[in-house]
């Protein structure tokens, strides 16, 4: 929805005085559309948003947010394909978290609290320390 329009809704819908739900005491547009001061105010904002909508209809579909991945980011991402491709080590600890027991779990939880897979690789076979 275009900001000017909203805004002009929120013009329309300032209304004299709160219509309070008798059950919860929030404000409630049902109550304003029974009170003889505010009930045409709060119809014409109804009336003026539905020719909108018929309108133009394109104005209120969501449009999700274009996310761009910084080339830090993107480099970050990468690495991370590329050891899960390619390093053993990490291959097991990853299978073991997510299929693992629930011992093997807590014992992989333990090692990537100490650091271990930030300082341990598999190169050939052979684990490997940086």
């Amino acid at each position: 929805m275009k900001k000017d329009f909203k805004k002009y809704l929120m013009r329309l819908l300032k209304l004299k005085h709160k219509h309070p739900d008798p059950f919860t005491g929030e404000p409630s547009m049902s109550e304003a559309l029974k009170c003889s001061d505010c009930g045409g105010q709060v119809a014409k904002a109804e009336a003026v948003y539905n020719q909108r909508r018929k309108k133009h209809p394109e104005e209120f579909v969501y449009k999700k947010p274009e996310h761009i991945r910084s080339p830090e980011l993107e480099e970050s991402w990468n690495q991370l394909i590329h050891r899960v491709k390619n390093d053993n080590l990490y291959k097991a600890h990853l299978a073991r978290l997510t299929k693992g027991t629930e011992s093997q779990q807590k014992e992989e939880m333990k090692k990537i609290g100490e650091g271990h897979y930030t300082t341990h690789y598999e190169e050939g076979g052979i684990i490997k320390k940086i």
